[in-house]
């Protein structure tokens, strides 16, 4: 069963680009802009990682995370500017998902 990830994206651009480079590895992705669509999200099984962009209120997020699904690493990127190169979203993607699988 492949890998998932959820991105929660309120207001950047990145998500998508984000979303195809992690798609052309292998991973499944569900993008997600509100609480609705993160609460379905939540419930696959094979998700590993959420990955925050840009969120109006991280606090929400994390709270219904640890609720949720606590075993779930969060990675928080909460400034619009900030964007990553590919090789540095995948580097720290495997690093979060390893460092999961090992404990």
């Amino acid at each position: 069963m492949k890998k998932a990830i959820l991105l929660v994206d309120q207001c950047s651009q990145a998500s998508v680009v984000y979303r195809t480079v992690l798609e052309s590895y292998g991973y499944r992705v569900h993008l997600a802009g509100n609480p609705q669509q993160v609460q379905t999200a939540l419930k696959d099984d094979a998700l590993v990682l959420v990955i925050g962009m840009c969120l109006e209120n991280a606090d929400k997020l994390k709270l219904s995370l640890y609720q949720e699904r606590p075993e779930i690493p969060l990675w928080l990127l909460n400034n619009a500017k900030e964007t990553i190169s590919s090789k540095d979203l995948l580097a720290k993607v495997k690093q979060l998902i390893t460092k999961e699988d090992n404990n």
